[in-house]
């Protein structure tokens, strides 16, 4: 017996230590019958910032400059959760083209608008060259062309460039978002070698079909993307015939006006850039394939962060938007409180459930949310739920110290059914939300892990971190005194 003992001090000793871990665990939240998780659905987060080295899409830059992680989970019931606009990501290669000392240190940017120059002469318009940004830090080259007739061309050039080996083989690549563009107005992208030779692309013409390989963009949009071998190009006027070298890039506008931002600009790679992974069922047999996006228009849905391709392992993403459910499932120990209380009060069943909850929608300057609502699947039939009362602004005061609770218990309806508690939830509020159940010993071992060892109680609950470790304390001690055959009152 005094060996028994020893084994006995030993486990409370252990116990201890873990109190707030098994706490937090104390619930089980998967399986029909497991215990409720209401969450805050959010159908947009939007984080200003995202690294793509970064190892959670969850994780932010917090108000004080540390990284933070939000207690939530991303909504991955969309195959491809995650919405961002290529002319928004921060990348070195973007604005490092031509790289002109070698192949990490560069002299010359063609995204600086400085190093071009402007051509009027066949124009009654005129033309603006500027230094801009699509988003926070992020780099651009604004081209304007405005006041011009049929008849009119505008010439924009770059002439610090000058590659003379394999051009053909490289990929010119451009990036823009195009601000306005006139009815009549085609404007070109072109490469040109010192001979008279030529190749284009159409960088902006509202009459040209966006889906053309050679065509960036139709209409005003965002994030526009074209990848095309400049070998696989047409090419143009009166030189050899042949593009061997590249000497400068101009944009020609004709016939009207166009607003653009350029974000990237490169003809020397020769590979494609990757822009994310979809999830995407190419052939209609519903079967889903990875797909690398390459050529993007507008905002584009990917089903990962971490899938872009080596140029952007140190990409910053500005203005990744996601769905996410702040669930319950993900609350530390100190924000959930539960008590199963012995009740002959309701033939059939034998506890009546306490369970509270304190949900916090994180908010900060680099987060912005969209459609909150605080929903619940209706695991069991109305006549279960005894009450469920939910009060905003608690903040960390303990359950049994709210005094603004307001009762949602109308809300329930039929079982299986999506319950919405609260549509008008705020981010920076902590929600607190409380629910008593009538419920059968196989309820109370289904909604608690390891049949309930972690989270028994006779009597009612307690509020806040103490609560929890006690709960978790309580019913592991009450597993321990089993082994010797003990048992404790409400287990």
């Amino acid at each position: 017996m005094r060996r028994a003992f020893s084994a006995f001090v030993a486990a409370l000793v252990v116990l201890s230590a873990v109190g707030v871990a098994a706490a937090a665990a104390g619930l089980a939240f998967t399986g029909d019958d497991a215990a409720p998780n209401p969450y805050v659905d959010e159908d947009a987060l939007t984080k200003q910032v995202h690294d793509v080295a970064w190892d959670d899409p969850l994780q932010y830059e917090g108000d004080d400059g540390s990284l933070a992680t939000l207690d939530a989970t991303v909504n991955e019931s969309a195959d491809n959760p995650y919405s961002l606009t290529v002319t928004d990501i921060d990348f070195d290669d973007a604005d490092e083209f031509p790289r002109k000392d070698s192949e990490t240190d560069n002299s010359a940017s063609a995204l600086d608008a400085s190093e071009w120059t402007k051509d009027m002469a066949s124009s009654t318009g005129s033309a603006t060259i500027a230094d801009a940004t699509t988003a926070p830090n992020v780099d651009a080259l604004n081209l304007a062309v405005s006041g011009q007739s049929s008849g009119d061309t505008a010439v924009l050039s770059y002439s610090n460039v000058s590659l003379t080996s394999d051009v053909e083989k490289r990929y010119l690549q451009v990036a823009a978002d195009v601000n306005s563009i006139g009815s009549s107005t085609d404007a070109v992208l072109r490469l040109n070698d010192s001979d008279g030779d030529y190749v284009e692309v159409t960088l902006a013409n509202s009459t040209m079909d966006a889906a053309s390989s050679t065509v960036v963009a139709n209409s005003t949009t965002e994030g526009a993307v074209l990848q095309y071998q400049i070998g696989q190009l047409t090419t143009q006027g009166s030189g050899d015939g042949v593009m061997g070298e590249l000497q400068s890039i101009s944009v020609r506008v004709n016939d009207g006006d166009v607003d653009v931002d350029v974000s990237l600009l490169n003809a020397e790679r020769m590979s494609m850039y990757g822009f994310g992974e979809q999830l995407k069922d190419t052939d209609s047999d519903d079967d889903l394939e990875t797909v690398t996006i390459e050529e993007p228009t507008g905002t584009v849905d990917v089903h990962s962060l971490t899938t872009f391709g080596p140029a952007l392992s140190n990409a910053t993403i500005h203005g990744v938007s996601m769905p996410v459910q702040h669930r319950a499932a993900d609350l530390a120990a100190e924000d959930v409180s539960v008590s199963f209380n012995e009740s002959d009060k309701y033939p059939g069943y034998d506890y009546i459930a306490e369970i509270n909850y304190r949900i916090d929608v994180e908010s900060a300057y680099d987060l912005s949310h969209s459609g909150l609502a605080l929903q619940q699947e209706q695991k069991w039939p109305s006549d279960r739920y005894l009450s469920i009362e939910i009060a905003e602004g608690t903040g960390d005061t303990a359950f049994d110290d709210v005094s603004s609770w307001t009762d949602v218990t109308s809300k329930v309806s039929s079982e299986g059914n999506l319950l919405t508690l609260d549509d008008t939830i705020q981010p920076g509020q902590k929600i607190s939300i409380r629910e008593r159940l009538r419920i059968t010993e196989d309820d109370r071992s289904a909604m608690t892990l390891s049949g309930g060892a972690g989270a028994i109680m006779g009597g009612g609950g307690s509020g806040g971190l103490f609560g929890g470790i006690f709960n978790a304390f309580t019913g592991a001690i009450a597993g321990v005194l089993g082994f010797f055959g003990i048992k404790l009152r409400g287990s």
